[in-house]
């Protein structure tokens, strides 16, 4: 369920041709730890500080990508 306020801030809905990526989102409040999902498999979790994470050595194609903010 999408939390309010919470979103992926860049790259989101864009196009963007490189073997590394940086994701941004804002923060969220109740945030315990952010999961980073790359084209369905956990590519890191990262503590509640975190508001950025370096996606990288994509290989070439289309990837889906996404934050979770997980709360207790």
């Amino acid at each position: 369920m999408p939390v309010r306020g919470f979103t992926l801030a860049s790259p989101n809905g864009s196009c963007q041709e490189d073997s590394s990526v940086l994701l941004r989102w804002n923060s969220w409040s109740a945030a315990r730890h952010y999961r980073v999902e790359v084209d369905g498999r956990v590519a890191a979790t990262l503590d509640a500080s975190a508001t950025t994470y370096q996606a990288s050595q994509l290989a070439q194609g289309s990837h889906r990508w996404q934050v979770l903010a997980i709360d207790a």
